[in-house]
């Protein structure tokens, strides 16, 4: 063999250990972003439902979110980098409809990572729609920071879905069809 070439037996093993390596990560750390509709009466009212999305680990290893934990008195939950954008038919892009911003909880908020284990679940953003953003028709997604602190940490987007009162809701792709939307 001289230099430069390599034989096929010793091609193929490199080939097959870089396919173990490489999709290692991307396995074990799979994680979704869902938007569902409450069909809970409760937690509903005469103008708006609870919308909320949820962080599902569907990889073999755990993923983490940062999040800040509130104090008690104040809801006590922690609290997760979620937005939620709207599509603008003008524009053709999507548009900022509501955030919390890391200024709304004091001067020193306390940071946590909460990890979600293989086949778990975490919700992780929540809105009265459309009482605290949006209208009835808008096509909106939830956006899910995986960090507050760094904007480069990653995120994931929920399929887009349509604020209505039917019931349905997020778990209905009619009216605001995922593929006009890329």
């Amino acid at each position: 063999m001289r230099i430069g070439q390599i034989s096929k037996p010793l091609l193929l093993l490199v080939l097959l250990l870089c396919q173990v390596i490489c999709s290692t990560g991307s396995a074990q750390k799979r994680l979704v972003l869902t938007a569902e509709k409450s069909t809970d009466p409760k937690r509903s009212s005469p103008a708006s439902d609870l919308y909320f999305a949820e962080l599902l680990n569907t990889g073999t290893g755990p993923g983490a979110v940062e999040a800040i934990q509130m104090p008690g008195e104040y809801g006590g939950g922690p609290y997760f980098p979620c937005t939620l954008e709207r599509w603008s038919r003008r524009r053709g892009s999507w548009t900022l409809l509501f955030s919390d911003k890391i200024s709304e909880f004091g001067s020193r908020p306390n940071f946590k990572n909460v990890t979600v284990k293989p086949g778990e679940s975490l919700r992780v953003c929540g809105l009265d729609l459309p009482g605290q953003a949006g209208s009835l028709g808008d096509c909106v997604r939830f956006r899910l920071q995986m960090s507050w602190r760094d904007g480069s940490s990653g995120t994931l987007l929920s399929s887009p879905f349509p604020i209505d009162r039917k019931p349905g809701g997020a778990n209905s792709p009619t009216g605001c069809p995922a593929s006009r939307f890329r």
